[in-house]
């Protein structure tokens, strides 16, 4: 677990003076617990940042930048791991963005020598005692149908209503032209069809919504599937100038270093997924054209998820969002956590579908072999590796939340589970 703190002995920090650095918390089985202080967290972001370019772009300097993150965030905590090979890590900062498997020891990634699992916060590794029953249905959206037909789309209607205070905001949201998303071309995503249907081969009582089914309405009419699949186009807009209209609808957390609520738009409005009718001619009366195939992750999180074991967002840049001191990343991942599911498998950069497709076939098969759901993610991180030596095709998938298998009963590799 990272952190990044203001010293203990410092004086209090104004805006021109303030340091901040990274401490590592090392939490052992038996009880132990360790701190290091890795030091000034401005290298650390720095170098985080390099990475993450690296990695999205398939630099050539990948090693060198890999090896660069290591010496300053991990090789400090080596003596200390000893034998320990499953981490489970909460980092902060730009560490956040960035999968701790495609950090490089000068000889291998440490994909080859640790399983990692990402946690929200330390309850994660904590039973859930919601009482709300494990689902094991299997829903896939894929392939969305960008350019849905006039009639179609406008037989959609409104898309579910939002139940809680978010509804304005949402409203404010949708009512403000949106030029760079609903202008930006929206390529088809052949191969995340062909993911579904491999994922349908795997697991057959799985309901898949393709095409033109693969609607707003449809995803946010659902409640509580056992594994909910998404592979479409996700987004993520950058902060922009502060808003009066667009004001935050989370509660705002107190962070260390926080000059107080922040004014810029609900990060959780900026992140989000584009489904059926991106590229349509015309939206359904009352309901403006970003609306119609927009799903944002301020909508996500009012979805019943829980007893939802599993959400893979098997698409662009689901993994982004606003990095947030000492709370973590406020986009697509936290939405869903918030909505109630136990896993998210998200990604951090843009990967063609082909190579995702690939991926998640090899992930599924882990999955059904009893394996947990980050090791199964691990495992098919390494056979693809084979193939695609570079770590942007490899690495950029990340799980997030509990790790055990799934609660399902294998009855043989690829056939019906019950």
């Amino acid at each position: 677990m990272t952190a990044r703190f203001f010293p203990k002995r410092a004086p209090p920090p104004t805006p021109a003076s303030a340091e901040l650095r990274y401490l590592a918390l090392l939490l052992f089985p038996d009880g132990r617990t360790h701190t290091v202080d890795l030091g000034p967290a401005e290298p650390i972001d720095q170098a985080a940042l390099r990475l993450q370019e690296a990695l999205a772009r398939r630099n050539t300097d990948v090693l060198a930048v890999a090896q660069s993150l290591y010496a300053l965030a991990f090789q400090p905590l080596m003596p200390l791991l000893g034998d320990s090979r499953r981490l489970f890590v909460s980092p902060d900062g730009q560490l956040t963005l960035v999968p701790f498997a495609a950090l490089h020891d000068g000889d291998h990634f440490l994909a080859d020598a640790f399983e990692f699992t990402y946690l929200t916060s330390g309850k994660d590794l904590l039973p859930r005692a919601d009482g709300s029953p494990v689902s094991r249905s299997v829903v896939v959206l894929a392939d969305p149908g960008f350019a849905s037909p006039t009639e179609e789309l406008a037989q959609e209607g409104e898309a579910v209503a939002v139940q809680d205070g978010s509804a304005p905001a949402l409203r404010r949201f949708f009512s403000t032209p949106r030029s760079e998303l609903a202008d930006r071309p929206w390529p088809p995503l052949p191969g995340t069809r062909q993911e579904a249907k491999a994922i349908q081969h795997l697991l057959p009582e799985a309901q898949l919504l393709l095409g033109h089914e693969a609607t707003k309405t449809a995803l946010l009419s659902l409640r509580a599937p056992g594994i909910l699949h998404i592979a479409t186009h996700g987004f993520f807009l950058e902060d922009s100038t502060p808003s009066a209209d667009l004001t935050r609808t989370v509660a705002h957390f107190g962070a260390v270093g926080d000059a107080g609520p922040a004014r810029s738009p609900d990060p959780l409005l900026r992140a989000g997924l584009v489904l059926s009718g991106a590229s349509a001619e015309r939206s359904p009366p009352g309901v403006t054209h970003e609306e119609a195939f927009l799903v944002t992750a301020l909508e996500l999180s009012g979805m019943n998820l829980w007893g939802t074991q599993l959400v893979v967002l098997s698409a662009c840049d689901t993994g982004r969002g606003d990095v947030k001191l000492g709370q973590g990343v406020y986009g697509l991942r936290r939405a869903l956590v918030v909505a109630g599911t136990q896993t998210v498998v998200t990604s951090l950069w843009k990967v063609s579908d082909e190579v995702t497709s690939e991926l998640m076939e090899r992930y599924y098969r882990h999955l059904l072999g009893a394996q947990g759901r980050a090791m199964a993610l691990q495992q098919a991180m390494r056979e693809l590796r084979q193939k695609h030596p570079h770590p942007h095709y490899w690495a950029p998938f990340i799980s997030i939340g509990q790790e055990a298998p799934l609660l399902r009963a294998i009855r043989s590799e690829g056939s019906a589970l019950k």
